[in-house]
């Protein structure tokens, strides 16, 4: 006899395949190309992490039961969970390694990649062209190796209309410790000591977009910001 689900009959067989009314799937799910979930996804055994695998079955996130600790040696070494019962959520971040062959090198950045981190070295002149600015997207660049060579970060309007801006806070060794700088859709940080660091997150999409960007420097070079 047919079923329904929703408004469509459906054979026993098609009703099997069905979880629209909840269900537990045990195992694998090969071959689905799209899977639209509501509601929250329940893993139903204690004691244990879930682990989300890419294609190449390497380990790219990891649902913490809390259960399972780091072990730790030494003479009264203790090791506790600071959330015992609730485990956390633990994920890989995407590295990119940016190098430069030749002068005017530039990489384009898509929304995709947000939370990717860009280990760069400016062998030639550089530069890294952010998305269009969606709120919430954010990337961590680290400069690899200090060379003298011209590293720039530009907006996808930099050039156009000068509307869009980034609000940049840059912490140098230098005496007077830290600058800021607010208006400019380029930002600039030539030169600078390997280790120095850029986190850049959009705040404002738009025809006027706001790039929040956190710079240390390890030396005393200092970044600095202008339209392009």
């Amino acid at each position: 006899m047919a079923k329904r689900i929703g408004k469509y009959k459906v054979s026993k067989r098609e009703s099997v395949l069905s979880a629209v009314d909840g269900a537990t799937i045990s195992g694998n799910v090969n071959g689905i190309t799209n899977l639209g979930l509501k509601g929250n996804i329940d893993f139903n055994s204690d004691g244990t992490d879930h682990v989300i695998n890419q294609y190449d079955d390497v380990e790219v996130a990891r649902v913490l039961d809390g259960a399972n600790l780091p072990s730790a040696a030494g003479t009264s070494t203790s090791i506790a969970s600071g959330n015992t019962g609730q485990g956390g959520f633990g994920y890989r971040k995407m590295v990119l390694l940016l190098g430069s062959g030749n002068d005017d090198n530039v990489l384009t950045l898509t929304a995709a990649q947000s939370g990717a981190v860009i280990h760069v070295t400016p062998t030639n002149a550089l530069s890294i062209t952010l998305p269009v600015g969606i709120p919430g997207i954010h990337y961590k660049i680290i400069i690899a190796d200090k060379i003298n060579k011209a590293f720039t970060i530009k907006t996808a309007g930099a050039g156009s209309d000068n509307n869009d801006s980034f609000q940049m806070r840059c912490q140098t060794l230098a005496d007077d410790g830290a600058t800021m700088d607010v208006d400019g859709d380029t930002l600039t940080f030539t030169n600078a000591l390997e280790g120095s660091y850029i986190d850049l997150l959009c705040v404002t999409g738009g025809a006027n977009e706001l790039w929040h960007a956190a710079v240390f420097s390890t030396d005393t070079v200092a970044a600095t910001v202008a339209d392009s």
